[in-house]
């Protein structure tokens, strides 16, 4: 699970100061090509116009892109997700300067197609984003699969609310294998219940009060991800988004149009039931078929808030540090994903 927007200087390269599982990943070849191996961050646009784009893609492509980016970002969204999020994509690609959207991804789709044909072996077998202590990454090193991982508590370039790192994102699912995986768990405590009274989200408002940075910051952060599991899609690729229990992130119309296009599903997991000291639930919104089988039961018993009586109200508060630890997944939550995961492919080749 992810970090958030780190307030050091622009001339550092690590974002905090270095946890211990950070100065581990040093120690492993492996883990730490995963975590700091480059990126190709070259990118050149193939078409400025529907009659380029057809002629690249083909017809049917060319429509699907079209019609998908318009149902996930229609004009009509009064939240203005369609000027942002054309926005965010003009300033990690300033090659995309002048084009709407949905053209946006049709370069996006055809550079990956030129590149899945060329070196499609090359690519990644998992990427986890918003990735902590790496348990899902590690595990599918630890199988063979050749995995990417981000997270800013790693370095600053792999913050996604940054033009460097959202290019990164973006270019990690272009250079993602054919049936590859990208898992991606973005700061979710602003979209809980705990926050409620001061996020001001409701099921009728899911993006709350835009005058709270922390709260404009998981819009800006789920909308990223949506964009990129946007990309994933039209590529046929398998996306999981994870988020707390009380998440209100699939209220929001633009992520909740991509689960429908996508014909994504939700996946309840208990961590406590991998390890974890707490039961803690988190939900799963994927379209990998193999998730479903990762089966859990409510395990643990650390509490990870208190009830307080205030005024002759029930209130509920948060215990920060119990809270903050129970950010990180359990390695064997990310050996139980990887386990479904290989049976499921082992089951497609026979």
């Amino acid at each position: 699970m992810g970090a958030g927007v780190s307030t050091n200087s622009p001339g550092r390269t690590q974002a905090y100061p270095e946890p211990a599982f950070v100065k581990r990943a040093r120690s492993d070849p492996l883990f730490e090509a995963a975590v700091y191996g480059n990126i190709d961050t070259n990118f050149r646009v193939c078409c400025t116009s529907w009659a380029q784009a057809e002629e690249l893609l083909g017809h049917e492509l060319a429509r699907e892109v079209r019609t998908a980016v318009g149902k996930v970002f229609s004009d009509g969204d009064e939240s203005h997700a369609t000027e942002q999020a054309t926005q965010i994509l003009h300033e990690s690609f300033p090659e995309f300067e002048g084009l709407e959207l949905a053209l946006c991804f049709a370069n996006l789709v055809a550079d990956a197609l030129e590149l899945r044909s060329q070196s499609d072996a090359e690519g990644w077998d998992f990427v986890e984003g918003f990735c902590g202590t790496a348990a899902v990454t590690r595990s599918a090193l630890a199988r063979g699969w050749k995995a990417k991982c981000f997270d800013i508590r790693y370095a600053l370039d792999h913050d996604i609310l940054s033009a460097l790192g959202f290019r990164r994102y973006v270019l990690s699912a272009r250079s993602t294998k054919r049936g590859g995986t990208s898992w991606y768990a973005p700061v979710c405590s602003s979209w809980g219940f705990l926050c409620r009274k001061q996020s001001m989200r409701t099921k009728e408002n899911p993006l709350g009060n835009l005058s709270v940075p922390w709260v404009l910051q998981g819009n800006n952060q789920l909308i990223r991800v949506t964009l990129v599991c946007l990309l994933l899609h039209l590529l046929g690729m398998e996306f999981v988004v994870e988020s707390s229990m009380s998440s209100l992130i699939t209220h929001v119309r633009y992520f909740r149009a991509l689960m429908l296009l996508s014909g994504a599903y939700q996946h309840t997991c208990w961590l406590g039931h991998f390890g974890a000291p707490s039961p803690k639930p988190v939900k799963l919104m994927t379209t990998a078929p193999w998730v479903a089988k990762v089966k859990s039961k409510r395990r643990g018993s650390l509490r990870l808030c208190t009830n307080m009586v205030k005024k002759g109200k029930v209130c509920i508060n948060g215990i920060k540090v119990k809270l903050q630890e129970s950010e990180f997944y359990p390695l064997k939550f990310g050996e139980a994903l990887c386990q479904a995961r290989l049976e499921h492919r082992s089951g497609q080749q026979l």
